[in-house]
């Protein structure tokens, strides 16, 4: 969604800020409500105030705002998206969405685009909400902070594809954590404390790589028919860890405890997961670990997380012992507890602290403060998302904002030169972006890293490492990997763990009726979860090539019931017949190009009319429909 502006609305006074003509089909505009009690005070029910105008897919579009409800609604906020031109010469389907900024989810823009379109026009501009929240639950609710609130407008003007063709969201993770619970075509044997673990080694190479060295390095033949025998580590640990490598996320411990003894056991397991993590080289797993053993950190404890940070490198881990123990009432306990000999033993190696000088000029804390605020910032220009975000605000170097020293920021933010010859200047205007987090103490020094499974199996592909299946396709020899295979395709996995299981272990599979380019670009969407794009780039006539080509494509998604590819297919066919292959948006979209009467007589005058209906005769009923429709 491109930024589309932001507007302020302030003591009940009009909207002033920045309006963004956004020329793509979709964008969102900010609505910033300040002094929420006072404009809630002032204005009766019924009476709206209206943002900037703002233009969006060549259209220009405000948001109305009823503080006190709109007729009907008195105890309510109503917010309603209005279409300003007049005499628009068709109805426009729009799909959109109000939400308060903290709101992710229902900004993402697939959310949006699988919305119901309502139908704007001149006779009927206005679409929205007139009970979007409660007045009270707003009240109550963390979206209203220093009688301020900021709601977002997402909106997308939608196309014949848009209202037919819903590609469903990347499920490659989700096959791939379905594989660890069904345990089918598992290949690898391990041994843990008395009991057995079967896991697939592909997956195992692909997220670790001391497994890969493990299992695909010189000593890979002793692994291949025994049973790998893993020492000094508890099965329950383990377990956790396959747990994490086939679905990126932290295990859940179950623990039948009370609270005290429980939280006890749920430090230990961490510490020995985390041990287990680092000597499987698991990074994302190890910070999890650490993060989550910040909760744990106490007078008891510290000496013993201390030691565990040092012994595994934990920077960001022993940094929040350093906080807890410098506190001085912390530091009384521990020596009267005797642990502060231990955490002489455990830091005599620690080298010095570094220390990071800033320039301030940029955000100041108003607030008068007794004690000093941890705050990570981020500016960047409103369209550099990769820098907005949770993720990127937390990986920033968290400041001390106090009374004596409320200002920190960016002395060289961007060269002036560079600004204005880049593409954020616009109209001879910028928005600039603040993300903020007041840091907790772990925020600070601990980042985990974003999830990586998609990766990692993107990276098996081009590896070719593990491969343990092999196809004959138009001449060519391909290589996979048929546990990936299995966990993508239920055709796939009942040919390849099914009754004719044992025919395809020693064997070359054969394709038929597949170019070989065509398995490959299924294989790559397997294995990486997108379309890809399509080879031989230097092909006379690319266009009708492409088009052959997806046809083919989709062909093969339906073969081995990818639908999420086939749906891809579909998308971009629309940009360029199918009925053979159940296509139900595609069909609708042809349907919608064929019942305009200039393109049927041009279609009919080319004679592929005809092929039409010899091919699929029950779609003259269909189109015959359209028309009466």
């Amino acid at each position: 969604m491109s930024f589309a502006g932001i507007s302020l609305i302030s003591d009940g006074k009009a909207a002033i800020g920045q309006s963004i003509d956004v020329a793509t089909a979709s964008g969102y505009h900010l609505l910033v409500v300040n002094g929420y009690s006072r404009i809630n005070a002032t204005t009766p029910n019924g009476m709206k105030i209206l943002s900037l105008a703002f233009m969006v897919g060549g259209h220009r579009w405000c948001i109305w705002f009823y503080p006190n409800g709109d007729r009907g609604s008195a105890d309510s906020i109503s917010l309603f998206l209005h279409l300003i031109d007049e005499n628009v010469a068709e109805v426009l389907k729009v799909q959109y969405e109000f939400s308060f900024i903290d709101e992710l989810q229902y900004q993402d823009s697939a959310f949006i685009r699988a919305r119901k379109p309502d139908i704007f026009s001149s006779s009927k501009p206005s679409w929205g909400y007139k009970s979007f929240t409660k007045r009270d639950v707003l009240e109550k609710s963390k979206h209203l902070k220093d009688d301020c609130f900021t709601i977002r407008c997402d909106l997308s003007i939608a196309t014949t594809i848009d209202l037919f063709i819903k590609v469903p969201p990347s499920g490659i993770q989700q096959d791939i954590s379905d594989l660890f619970l069904s345990k089918e075509g598992t290949d690898v044997r391990f041994m843990v404390s008395g009991e057995k673990f079967a896991a697939h080694r592909c997956v195992l190479a692909a997220r670790s790589a001391v497994f890969k060295t493990e299992l695909f390095g010189p000593m890979k033949e002793s692994t291949v028919a025994s049973v790998i025998d893993v020492e000094d580590m508890e099965a329950k640990v383990f377990s956790a860890l396959l747990e994490f490598i086939y679905t990126d996320t932290l295990p859940d411990m179950e623990i039948d405890m009370g609270e005290e003894e429980g939280g006890a056991q749920e430090a230990l397991f961490l510490q020995h997961l985390l041990a287990a993590a680092d000597r499987y080289d698991l990074q994302r797993l190890k910070a999890l670990c650490e993060e989550k053993l910040c909760e744990h950190i106490g007078v008891v404890s510290v000496t013993t997380i201390l030691a565990l940070a040092e012994q595994h490198s934990c920077s960001g881990l022993k940094e929040v012992c350093f906080e807890f123990i410098k506190t001085p009432a912390n530091l009384k306990a521990i020596t009267l507890a005797d642990g502060l000999e231990g955490i002489t033993r455990t830091c005599s190696n620690s080298g010095g602290r570094k220390s990071w000088r800033w320039v301030t000029w940029t955000v100041k804390l108003q607030d008068d403060v007794t004690e000093a605020v941890k705050v990570q910032y981020s500016f960047s220009f409103v369209d550099e998302v990769e820098n907005q975000g949770p993720a990127c605000v937390r990986a920033k170097k968290a400041h001390d904002f106090s009374s004596c020293h409320a200002t920190w920021g960016q002395k060289y933010f961007w060269n002036r030169v560079d600004l204005e010859k880049s593409s954020h200047l616009k109209g001879n205007c910028f928005t600039i972006r603040c993300d903020l987090a007041v840091a907790t103490t772990f925020d600070r020094f601990i980042t985990v890293p974003p999830s990586s499974i998609q990766r990692h199996i993107m990276n098996l592909l081009l590896s070719k490492e593990g491969t343990d299946v092999t196809f004959s396709v138009g001449g060519e020899t391909i290589v996979a990997h048929r546990c990936v295979l299995a966990a993508r395709s239920s055709v796939f996995k009942a040919e390849l763990f099914g009754p004719m299981m044992e025919g395809t272990i020693a064997s070359v599979i054969q394709i038929e009726d597949m170019e070989a380019r065509v398995f490959r670009a299924l294989l790559s969407f397997i294995y990486t979860d997108s379309l890809p794009d399509m080879e031989d780039d230097n092909v006379e006539d690319r266009e009708a090539q492409e088009l052959l080509w997806l046809q083919h494509l989709l062909a093969a998604a339906d073969r081995y019931d990818l639908q999420r590819l086939k749906i891809l297919c579909e998308e971009k066919l629309c940009k360029h017949s199918p009925e053979r292959h159940s296509c139900g948006g595609l069909k609708e979209v042809c349907l919608e190009f064929l019942k305009t009467p200039s393109n049927l007589k041009e279609i009919t005058a080319a004679d592929v009319f005809d092929d039409i209906v010899s091919t699929c005769p029950y779609l003259l009923k269909e189109l015959i429909a359209k028309f009466a429709s």
